[in-house]
């Protein structure tokens, strides 16, 4: 099992010191579509980055900052290298791959400030993208964000871990480390046949609930296709394209574009504040140009078109006033059938089964607490406990 490492994050204060820069001033200094390509090559990238043969260090120096002078460059070795004496580093005989400026979660930030109402609004000054300016206001502003990042990270430690080490405390710790650290390296075609069988479990449920007929054929009427069947066969389709290109060009006659635009459009920005990445997960995909597309990131894609479902029929089923349609995807099927159906094809027919409703059918009194699923095997006995896995983004940009 791979151990958790700890790495040190510089930030604006670590290279200059004083911050003369802010967000709004410089993404008007930067031209905005190729700031976002250069920020989702840095990301598809990142791996091959912070390799321990190809140091970020070196990255930085010789590629990013290419065209910067010789004194900015010592700038950047000299936050590396006074870092590397810190005492808890030193204990450990770390070395420069355990101190970094680039993490996913500040390109996938620094994207979302580019794609925000402010962005948009903003006329860019920049002229090209070859000369130095272009690539060191990204620089400022990365490390502004990766500042952003810090101090949020000391919101959490201050609210949650400044008393006693207690065990809710630990799990705390755990919950803000698995929402706020994207795990990105795992195979992007597990998340992806993970979330083709929820969908397909879900479109079977579906089918079983009248009462949503209208809101499915409003949903599919919004994003132009005409049943699930021909949803799924444009998803798979669109899916190839993203894991294999950065940048596509379709016809405008392609049946793909429909959903592509979807993808793109970018009416409903939110502002340049932190949002849990919304932007990117509402539209995942970026317009270059009337039939040229930019993948943000591969991941979000993949939520979109299937997480992004269940979200778009939630707004979609307030604005049409299907009050119930969260309550019974929660309840009836996120818990009585998805998870169901998993343990009881995980468990098989050797083990004895039964679902909180098929125990409450069988006994008479209804002031137990009961598990949502029990589970035994000879005198092993399983309690399983359902949650609904979203959190609002409310509640995770405000830390709550």
């Amino acid at each position: 099992m791979k151990k958790s490492k700890i790495y040190k994050r510089l930030s604006y204060s670590s290279i200059f010191s004083k911050k003369d820069d802010n967000i709004l001033s410089l993404i008007g200094e930067i031209d905005k579509n190729l700031a976002i390509e250069f920020l989702v090559l840095i990301s598809k990238a990142e791996k091959e980055i912070i390799d321990i043969d190809k140091t970020e260090i070196d990255f930085i120096i010789q590629d990013w900052l290419i065209f910067s002078d010789v004194k900015l460059k010592k700038k950047v070795a000299l936050a590396y290298t006074r870092n590397l004496n810190d005492n808890e580093l030193r204990k450990k005989n770390a070395d420069f791959s355990e101190i970094r400026i680039i993490n996913n979660i500040a390109t996938l930030r620094t994207l979302e400030i580019f794609l925000s109402k402010e962005a948009v609004q903003v006329k860019s000054q920049s002229k090209s993208r070859g000369n130095k300016e272009f690539y060191e206001n990204i620089f400022r502003l990365y490390l502004l964000v990766n500042t952003e990042i810090e101090e949020r990270q000391n919101k959490v430690f201050e609210k949650y871990f400044v008393k006693n080490n207690l065990p809710e405390k630990e799990i705390k710790l755990h919950l803000f480390l698995g929402l706020s650290h994207v795990e990105m390296f795992k195979p992007i075609m597990n998340l992806f046949f993970c979330q083709v069988l929820k969908l397909i479990i879900f479109e079977k449920w579906l089918r079983m609930k009248p009462e949503f007929d209208n809101l499915i054929k409003s949903y599919q009427k919004s994003i132009k296709v005409e049943n699930w069947y021909n949803y799924f066969n444009d998803v798979f389709q669109i899916n190839n394209l993203t894991i294999n290109n950065i940048i596509f060009e379709l016809k405008d006659q392609s049946v793909l574009k429909p959903l592509l635009d979807y993808y793109s459009d970018e009416s409903d920005k939110d502002s340049v504040s932190w949002n849990e990445f919304l932007n990117i997960k509402r539209k995942p995909l970026y317009k270059l140009d009337k039939s040229k597309y930019l993948v943000l990131d591969n991941r979000s894609v993949i939520e979109k078109m299937f997480n992004g479902v269940y979200h778009d029929l939630v707004k979609l089923s307030i604005e049409e006033g299907f009050k119930n349609y969260h309550q019974m995807y929660s309840k009836e099927f996120a818990e009585e059938y998805l998870f169901c159906n998993v343990l009881e094809n995980t468990f098989g027919k050797h083990y004895i089964k039964y679902s909180e409703k098929e125990i409450l059918l069988k006994q008479k009194r209804n002031d137990l607490a009961l598990p949502d699923y029990y589970v035994r095997n000879g005198n092993k006995i399983f309690l399983f406990e359902f949650k609904n896995s979203f959190i609002s983004n409310e509640k995770k940009v405000k830390f709550d």
